[in-house]
């Protein structure tokens, strides 16, 4: 299994960890990928850093869909050319923290998915509810949503569960983030890109990998 480094947005001002994205590369990282939004593109900043590193892949995370739903199932069968799912990359953006404090990293992810399963998108409609359904937290996810839309947001951060973020992150000392890492390789996933990442988390999994 690859990692990957996922950099968001650059901003206005095309602000860019360059250096860490260099150190990503030579710890053998796969790919490095840059969103847009807001004005703010990602072939810009894909550019600048393709000019400044040697190996590692550009690429953008404007539309990334999930690759197992009934719809893309449906595409991948009806495919003529011979490719099957198995052909391509299966790549998961993930939260990765280095600490010894996996419950203290775990609540400060809750706010986060509770706007998303909470907010974005309307009541009867919303992909962050369905995900979460269908990742087996059906009550957690309208009771989520239920809390957020009537303005408690404080409870519907604490009504996040436990599990649905730890299942989805990689949280924990070196010791436990190795062993998160050979059960996502063992998912049947290809490729790892981290998100919020730190200098910290770089050096980290790029050694696990690297041992793995």
């Amino acid at each position: 299994m690859k990692l990957a480094l996922s950099l968001g947005y650059a901003g206005a001002k095309m602000n860019i960890p360059l250096a860490r994205v260099r150190r990503a590369e030579e710890l053998g990282f796969e790919a490095v990928f840059c969103a847009e939004t807001y004005s703010s593109d990602a072939i810009t900043p894909l550019a600048y850093m393709g000019a400044l590193t040697k190996r590692i892949k550009l690429g953008t995370s404007i539309a990334i869909l999930s690759a197992r739903t009934p719809a893309n199932l449906a595409m991948w069968a009806k495919r003529g050319d011979g490719k099957k799912l198995k052909d391509f990359t299966i790549m998961a953006p993930m939260d990765c923290k280095v600490t010894n404090d996996v419950k203290g990293a775990i609540e400060s992810l809750k706010p986060e998915i509770a706007l998303y399963v909470g907010g974005m998108g309307a009541k009867d409609k919303n992909f962050h509810v369905e995900k979460m359904i269908r990742r087996g937290f059906p009550e957690a996810a309208h009771r989520i949503q239920e809390l957020f839309l009537a303005g408690r947001k404080e409870e519907a951060a604490k009504a996040v569960p436990d599990e649905f973020i730890d299942e989805g992150a990689l949280i924990g000392p070196p010791e436990r983030l190795k062993q998160r890492y050979r059960e996502f390789a063992d998912s049947g996933l290809s490729m790892l890109s981290m998100i919020r990442h730190t200098d910290e988390v770089i050096e980290t999994m790029g050694k696990i990998a690297a041992a793995a």
